[in-house]
């Protein structure tokens, strides 16, 4: 028992001595108080006997209190003592126990201040398992409030995050995070119940029922050797809901959850990132003389991994699987096997397709599965095609339209154009313009003359085809601006397969990028100029990635094909660059401040300047290293300043790359051209 008595005699009654400036008592009488909680809170003191005070000698004051030694949660034995102030035991008088004392014996109980029994036990962080678990006194652990509960109670659980592996013990409760008073989602990520990898972070293994219920929790990093990392179920019948099973890591089977003998219900749940050997979400295992059943009703699972390719994600045997309304997606391996059962799935969207009535297959648009967002994009397919009429998965809409495919034609128009396939935007910026983080811009063949600004994240322009589909610049502005509003050099967008002609800037003719890291990716980057900097491209920091660009015909200042700047680190592959000159330094590139650029498989041929003649590159200070290129004038041709760093690396030669038909404008290679198989992992070098 957590109960605690105390008895006391205490003044009830005095008068204030103003000249010795104390109280003369005038009556004490016996208080008695009670704790259910081992002391942390108490009752408050009563008076047990509240006899009347007087004066001397007709006074009664009870002193001298002492309680049983053995008592009950509502009752507990009193002794006390009332001397006699007639009859002196040993004159002089000193004190009361010098007189004759009658004792008196009694029951004391207190009906007002029970011992707290429930139905709803309360746990908080802040809480201490010596409490009684009331709303006032609440349990620190989820298993006291468990411990302490009877059939049919609740535990309810303050956000927080709970070390602690806990297990219903066959009871068959509810124990839920404030989701449950108040329908607020957001507990449910913040009230966790962490296993602190020290077993299944929640067990039923006591024959609890469909009574027996979790809800309105994040259970995360379990782990066990063997089965059930996130929960275990074995010879029960359970209901969770509205929770998040994630982190989850078994040595073998149920990362996520594992029923053996069990009929599991689940509803708003997501299960992600757990790891098994064999059903890293969810493992059963049962008899076919008796299948059990598992039901599935707005659940998602995605992110889950095997460690086996050919074992499945969801997979047991002995069990019928029933699925509704939810979606299995982009898990490592197949989503659904049931080596002896049947599996019904209905409204779903599963990847790689399954059959059943209002199954889909179309990717489900969450909002952010980097940060475990699996909310759903307000354009997703899985808004309203659930059953009847609901959303498919665990969670609703919680973001804008994502994965928007935009399309612009020369056909098309800006006005009534809405960026449809059937009716697209007139141009490239009006695309941009109505893309989102996330969005792609598809582009017809055909020549566009504009100037386009992208100052957006995560979107990505791609023409048709690289040779046919132009942008032409009209010698008005940079072709190409890419300017990051932030700031943040980490921000990623991509330009795939188009010319980019005819631009003139003062910096970075084709091409300006600006504390951004875009891919540029299969283009020509052609006949450019800049007055100062970047007759191709200029890169002032950021962290940019070229892969299979041609550069060619493009005049600046310095650094006729590429200029970089700042912290700028270009990393740039199979491309190629000729034909570029610049008035100063660096015909094919200049590489300046503290700038890298790192070259591989590419062709740098023809490049001049009209100081140098043919220069390659030129590293006025930064550093520039190259691997498996063809240089013309081998390391010669590219000149390095005292302050700059120049990595020759491997792979590197000085050999006419042999283009098909240079004077045409066919810089594809012979067949005999020194640059086939003659790259990193013998790939062909250049474009």
């Amino acid at each position: 028992s957590s109960v605690i008595w105390y008895g006391a005699f205490n003044m009830s009654e005095g008068n204030f001595d103003a000249d010795e400036l104390i109280y003369i008592p005038s009556d004490i009488d016996i208080y008695m108080a009670k704790s259910t909680n081992m002391g942390l809170t108490w009752s408050v003191p009563e008076n047990v006997t509240n006899t009347p005070g007087g004066i001397f000698p007709d006074k009664e004051l009870e002193v001298g209190v002492h309680l049983a030694n053995v008592g009950k949660d509502d009752q507990i034995g009193v002794f006390y003592q009332v001397p006699e102030f007639n009859v002196e035991t040993y004159p002089p008088a000193g004190g009361y126990e010098d007189y004759m004392n009658r004792v008196f014996v009694g029951i004391y109980g207190n009906t007002d201040f029970e011992i707290y029994s429930g139905p709803i036990w309360y746990v908080s962080t802040s809480g201490s398992d010596y409490n009684d678990g009331s709303d006032n006194a609440p349990f620190a652990t989820i298993q006291k409030g468990i411990d302490e509960s009877s059939n049919g109670d609740t535990v309810l659980v303050a956000e927080g995050t709970y070390t602690e592996n806990i297990n219903y013990n066959g009871k068959n409760i509810v124990v839920g995070s404030l989701f449950l008073t108040t329908g607020d989602t957001s507990y449910i990520a913040s009230t966790i119940i962490d296993g602190s990898s020290s077993g299944s972070v929640v067990k039923f293994e006591n024959e609890e029922d469909s009574s027996c219920i979790l809800a309105g929790f994040t259970i995360q990093n379990g782990y066990t050797d063997f089965v059930g990392g996130g929960i275990y179920c074995s010879e029960s019948s359970p209901t969770i809901t509205h929770s998040v099973i994630t982190s989850n890591v078994v040595d073998w089977y149920g990362g996520g959850v594992y029923c053996e003998r069990s009929n599991l219900t689940m509803s708003n749940v997501v299960i992600s990132n757990n790891e098994a050997q064999q059903g890293s979400a969810i493992k059963f295992e049962n008899s076919s003389n008796n299948p059990s059943i598992l039901t599935f009703n707005n659940v998602t699972v995605s992110n889950n991994f095997v460690g086996d390719e050919n074992n499945g994600v969801i997979q047991g045997g002995g069990a019928d699987l029933i699925f509704v309304s939810s979606i299995l997606w982009n898990d490592q391996s197949q989503e659904i096997v049931n080596e002896d059962g049947d599996v019904s799935v209905s409204y779903s969207a599963v990847q790689g397709a399954w059959p059943g009535y209002g199954n889909i297959s179309s990717n489900p648009n969450f909002c952010d599965v980097a940060s475990n967002d699996y909310m759903l994009a307000e354009n997703s397919p899985c808004v309203g095609t659930g059953q009847d009429g609901t959303n498919m998965g665990a969670y609703g809409v919680g973001c804008g339209i994502i994965d928007l495919k935009i399309y612009v034609s020369n056909t098309g128009s800006d006005e009534t154009g809405d960026g449809s396939e059937e009716n697209p935007f007139g141009s490239i910026q009006a695309g941009i313009d109505a893309a989102g983080q996330g969005d792609s811009v598809f582009v017809q063949q055909g020549t566009y003359l504009e100037n386009v600004i992208l100052n957006k994240k995560d979107v990505v322009v791609i023409g048709e085809n690289k040779d046919s589909t132009i942008v032409d610049g009209q010698n008005l502005g940079s072709v190409f601006t890419l300017e990051n509003p932030t700031y943040n050099n980490e921000d990623v967008c991509t330009i795939e397969n188009f010319t980019i002609q005819n631009g003139f800037a003062f910096g970075g003719g084709g091409i300006h990028v600006a504390y951004f890291s875009p891919q540029l990716i299969n283009l020509n980057v052609i006949n450019n100029n800049a007055g100062n900097e970047g007759g191709g491209i200029q890169c002032s920091n950021g962290d940019p990635t070229f892969d299979g660009l041609f550069i060619s015909g493009n005049h600046a200042g310095s650094g006729g094909g590429i200029y970089l700047e700042g912290q700028a680190h270009l990393t740039i592959s199979s491309s190629t660059i000729v034909n570029n000159s610049a008035n100063g330094y660096g015909g094919g590139i200049q590489v300046h401040h503290v700038s890298v650029a790192e070259f591989t498989n590419c062709i740098l041929w023809n490049n001049s300047t009209e100081w140098n003649g043919y220069q390659q590159a030129h590293v006025a200070s930064g550093t520039l290293t190259i691997n498996y290129c063809d240089i013309q004038g081998g390391e010669y041709a590219v000149e390095n300043e005292d302050i700059g760093f120049v990595n020759w690396g491997d792979g590197n030669f000085n050999a006419n790359p042999l283009f098909c038909d240079p004077l045409d404008g066919d810089y594809t290679l012979a067949e005999n051209s020194p640059c086939i198989g003659a790259g990193d992992n013998e790939d062909n070098i250049g474009a």
